[in-house]
């Protein structure tokens, strides 16, 4: 290189006087550390009263006051979630009896947590799930939707049924959809961990089914389930998870 060449170079070039007090050095921004976003689904019927669940008692221990350290959702339990607006008292009661039965609002039960994780979630973020009773299945159809559909970017609120309606649909075909709508507009995000306790279907009686991944879910590092292992009732049969490669 000539002079002409070093010339020309050094005129694209800022220079910056390098100082010799240590104190003086220029503060870096540190990196930014993910958040903890916590969800937590509580069983058949429950919600905030005088006689609150363990779901409740464990929210109420958690630090709700540092958004950029840790954020915190709470959905009350099937049978408590219908919109008042669209009923009258008998038939808001009658549609809050068949979610309770057979889990009616299970869509929304799931995709409630969908959307605001969808809204809330950032690269780095740790996501904790946990769920109670028919919230722990919850829980774990959550984890199996991000698994087969991912997580839509904040603010897609119309794609949610869509993509609820393509987790659901548990054939080859849906599988195939599935993963189409998540390389076309989907996050892939893992999940940090998932803790249940006495899990049982939250589908129903009437529509007892298993939805895609709520049994078996390789995007889960960290899993655990507490069962009540004398359990006999019929409509609370256990249902446990089904180990995967890697740590669960």
């Amino acid at each position: 290189m000539d002079d002409h060449d070093l010339s020309k170079l050094e005129k694209g070039i800022i220079h910056q006087s390098v100082p010799t007090d240590a104190s003086s050095q220029p503060t870096l921004k540190p990196a930014r550390c993910g958040r903890t976003l916590i969800l937590c689904f509580d069983g058949t019927s429950n919600r905030y009263n005088e006689k609150n669940t363990n779901v409740i008692k464990f929210v109420s221990l958690l630090q709700n006051d540092i958004p950029d350290q840790q954020l915190i959702y709470y959905q009350p339990g099937i049978g408590t979630y219908t919109n008042p607006g669209i009923f009258t008292p008998l038939t808001m009661k009658l549609a809050n009896v068949l979610d309770e039965a057979v889990a009616w609002y299970i869509g929304a039960h799931i995709t409630g947590g969908y959307k605001w994780l969808m809204n809330q979630y950032q690269v780095g973020d740790r996501i904790c799930i946990f769920g109670f009773s028919r919230g722990a299945y919850t829980a774990r159809a959550l984890a199996g939707m991000i698994n087969k559909v991912g997580l839509l970017p904040p603010g897609n609120h119309e794609q949610v049924t869509i993509a609820y309606d393509i987790y659901r649909t548990d054939t080859e075909d849906g599988y195939t959809l599935g993963d189409g709508f998540r390389d076309t507009f989907s996050r892939v995000v893992p999940i940090e961990f998932v803790g249940v306790w006495d899990s049982v279907s939250s589908v129903g009686i009437v529509r007892s089914h298993t939805l895609p991944y709520a049994a078996s879910n390789n995007i889960i590092a960290t899993f655990r389930h507490a069962m009540a292992l004398d359990e006999r009732r019929a409509w609370l049969l256990r249902r446990p998870i089904e180990a995967t490669q890697g740590p669960q």
